[in-house]
């Protein structure tokens, strides 16, 4: 595996090679082409990785193959800036000329365009635009760039002086007359096979089996065994039917120096900022619209020297598209789609959206209460807007099980937004889920209260398991204590723990939303057992040993539920279920999955789908470096 194959393994007339040892294989690479017809010899010493040795030397004649014809555009994106001027690079392996043509789509369609694409899309191109340039394009050619990927430069300036505004699409593609190969294959003729035209689709989706109805609708039928073995031979017409879309580079142009940032409130209003390509810096002075999905204006401005404004689309109407105009004899635009924003998954973006505006909360002072028992319940209202005036009520209505209301209150006074309400039920009032319901005009805020006929604990446990929040396969001990509620230690008190493990599969769900941090194969939950019976000290206290290490199989972050029972002398008990976070693991990957076909909630074939890893500790957050294993 290690050793040097220099001397050992040699192409006639080519020095300085480089050599790759993979398993079995051997790949031999040169700073210069490849002759046409190429020597190997592998001389006698050359060691397998069980000691074996080539004994005599081998020699073979190879023929370098071509490779396919292809050709691709260097930029991905669309937004050109004017100090790159208007010139576009195109790639091309094994082509002597290529097709070229330049649709141009109108400034006054670009909403329209913008509807069904991102600024690199190729949808329904016919509706907003026209070709306004066509040429078969010569390029230079020698031998030595044969399976060489060689660059061009295309200078749009003139076309693009002449058809001002909007955005442009450059198409590129070739033909059998284009390319430079020769086929491994020998052709007397290609029987009913013909050439198709040179048609350039300005629709991404269309699919090349489209191709056989439109070029092979009469009666010869179609060869499907042709086409198979053909298909991927440049030199017969087979090659231009499977690959018609592939054989086809698109770039699409917008020559700008205007980018565009918008964040967008609760309530709708646009923070849109506006700043120059070249330097960052702002563009003062420019006009900024915003349109609906349906091209209607909803809202307009100019942005300050800072180049910011901030914009209230017209209510009723969703905003999909900024756009910004320069000053008069700028033709330069901007254009942003807000239906495509800015991935968040992986920061921590939680939060609560107001209601109407307004933010409420609602605490008790428990839990749990029994018929007839008071209940005290405090509401918080948080207006930053200033939307509520002074002395505003705010109604207060209790909801028993059956949805019945049996308890109203109004108050229109605070203290500093705190709203005390005192009510309650009846000592024979029925059990279950009430709702404590708040109205502030339109925004109405809930609270669920729970009513049960129980016998309440006499006894508080706790659970002490170090400060670190959370417990994981090295923890070895655990510290329990029960008291009374008036605070006496449960002094030699017979209590047990038992323990259960869970899955967590929302863990991380508030920073990383998009991502699942365990795997569906596994098991997701441990049976209920004992982990300690026994009695506590005079002091209400015990500590016991624990071993965690049985349940490293379950394959995310769990919740550990600690069932805990404090028997009094007379045989009642007092209980309570403890929940801690529990890690059988240091760190953890997390995939996010591409989303696919929304509508029919699969993912597509021949397409590539992007899969996104992300390696966090179990606090939660990011590991720099680490290696994962797909």
């Amino acid at each position: 595996k290690n050793q040097d194959l220099r001397g050992f393994i040699e192409i006639k007339g080519v020095n300085n090679l480089r050599y790759e040892i993979d398993e079995n294989i051997v790949r031999v690479y040169s700073d210069i082409l490849w002759p046409e017809t190429t020597e190997v010899t592998v001389n006698a010493g050359v060691q397998s990785i069980s000691n074996n040795f080539i004994a005599s030397k081998v020699s073979a004649t190879t023929t370098v193959q071509w490779d396919i014809p292809k050709l691709y555009f260097e930029d991905s994106g669309a937004i050109i800036p004017t100090t790159q001027g208007t010139k576009i690079r195109l790639n091309t392996k094994n082509l002597s000329k290529v097709y070229i043509e330049v649709l141009h789509i109108y400034g006054s369609n670009m909403i329209q365009y913008l509807q069904v694409n991102d600024l690199n899309g190729s949808q329904e191109l016919k509706r907003v635009g026209d070709v306004v340039w066509q040429k078969i394009v010569d390029l230079p050619w020698d031998d030595s760039m044969k399976n060489q990927e060689v660059s061009h430069v295309i200078d749009l300036g003139p076309i693009l002086a002449k058809n001002p505004g909007g955005m442009y699409q450059i198409r590129a593609t070739f033909t059998h007359e284009c390319i430079k190969y020769e086929s491994p294959n020998t052709y007397t003729s290609f029987g009913n096979w013909k050439f198709p035209p040179v048609i350039i689709d300005s629709d991404d989706e269309q699919s090349y089996w489209d191709y056989y109805e439109y070029y092979y609708n009469d009666d010869s039928g179609f060869n499907y065994n042709e086409y198979n073995k053909y298909s991927n031979d440049p030199v017969h017409p087979a090659f231009y039917y499977r690959h018609r879309t592939d054989i086809i580079a698109r770039q699409n142009v917008l020559v700008s120096d205007i980018g565009i940032n918008a964040k967008r409130e609760t309530d709708g209003t646009l923070h849109i900022f506006v700043s120059d390509l070249k330097t960052a810096k702002p563009l003062p002075g420019l006009s900024v619209s915003v349109y609906s999905y349906a091209a209607k204006l909803i809202a307009s401005g100019t942005v300050d020297k800072n180049g910011f404004a901030i914009l209230k689309p017209q209510a009723g109407y969703e905003p999909a598209f900024v756009v910004t105009r320069g000053a008069s004899g700028n033709t330069q635009n901007g254009y942003l789609k807000l239906s495509n924003p800015l991935a968040v998954s992986h920061f921590e973006i939680g939060g609560e959206k107001p209601e109407q505006g307004l933010k409420g909360f609602i605490y008790t002072e428990r839990g749990i209460w029994r018929p007839g028992d008071d209940i005290h319940l405090v509401f918080i209202l948080q207006d930053t807007a200033k939307k509520i005036p002074a002395n505003h009520p705010v109604e207060f209505n209790l909801i028993n099980p059956r949805g019945q209301n049996i308890q109203s209150a109004v108050l229109t006074k605070s203290v500093n937004g705190f709203y005390y309400f005192k009510t309650g039920t009846a000592s024979d009032a029925i059990t279950g889920n009430y709702v404590a319901q708040i109205k502030v005009g339109n925004a109405v805020f809930t609270k669920t209260l729970k009513v049960e006929s129980i016998m309440p604990n006499r006894l508080k446990t706790n659970l002490k398991y170090g400060s670190a929040g959370f417990i994981d396969i090295k923890t070895r001990s655990l510290a329990f204590e029960a008291q009374w509620l008036h605070g006496a230690p449960a002094s030699n008190m017979k209590a047990d723990v038992s323990l259960q493990i869970v899955l967590d599969s929302n863990y991380f769900i508030t920073s990383y939303p998009d991502y699942k941090f365990y795997s569906p194969t596994t098991y997701t939950s441990s049976e209920k057992e004992e982990l300690w019976n026994g009695y506590l000290d005079s002091n209400g206290k015990k500590e016991f040993s624990v071993d965690f290490s049985d349940y490293s199989s379950i394959s995310g972050p769990c919740k550990a539920y600690f069932f805990t029972r404090v028997f009094e002398e007379s045989g009642i008990f007092s209980s309570e279920v403890i929940t801690v976070p529990f890690h059988p693991f240091e760190q953890y990957v997390g995939i996010k999955l591409p989303q696919g076909d929304k509508a029919r909630n699969m993912l597509l074939t021949d397409k590539d789908h992007q899969i996104e890893l992300l390696l966090l500790d179990k606090t939660g957050k990011l590991v720099s470096s680490g290696t994962v294993q797909v």
